[in-house]
């Protein structure tokens, strides 16, 4: 991983973090605000890597550091390497579902206690009530505002 600071014109700090995943790198650029720069850590599990690397903008833009992982089996190894405060789940990977990871997870560590936030492209009425016996936080529905997942990861954050 290689991060360079730059300048920027409004007197933040700009970093550039490289990151590897499997047959792609990933660039994330985003914005450490003076006395606004978060360690809260979120892990976005989405194997659309367009619109994850919007959401990691978008939630960077706010000071907040974010991990991606394109596939259930990429998002374990992450947990394994550090446990997230939050995990923004699509429940539909190519190599499992989401549900997977979540259970994974609780099994590799008693004490896991990461918030979650759902985003899929499935309304069914059973994925909804799963993410209810799941403890999910909140339930994004695709397409939506990256504006509001981004108010709901700083509610869950206590930034709001």
């Amino acid at each position: 991983m290689t991060t360079t600071p730059e300048p920027v014109e409004d007197g933040s700090e700009a970093v550039t973090t490289q990151r590897a995943y499997p047959a792609r790198r990933h660039h994330v650029t985003w914005s450490k605000r003076k006395g606004h720069i978060m360690s809260a850590d979120v892990l976005i599990i989405e194997d659309a890597a367009d619109l994850a690397e919007l959401i990691a903008r978008s939630l960077a833009k706010r000071g907040i550091e974010t991990r991606l992982a394109e596939t259930g089996k990429a998002a374990m190894r992450l947990i394994d390497q550090r446990r997230p405060q939050v995990i923004l789940l699509d429940i539909h990977l190519p190599d499992m579902d989401g549900w997977q990871v979540l259970d994974y997870a609780r099994r590799q560590f008693d004490d896991f206690s990461a918030r979650v936030i759902v985003i899929s492209s499935s309304d069914e009425e059973q994925d909804r009530r799963r993410s209810q016996q799941y403890g999910v936080d909140h339930y994004f529905v695709k397409p939506f505002q990256r504006e509001t997942l981004s108010q709901a990861v700083e509610e869950i954050l206590n930034l709001g």
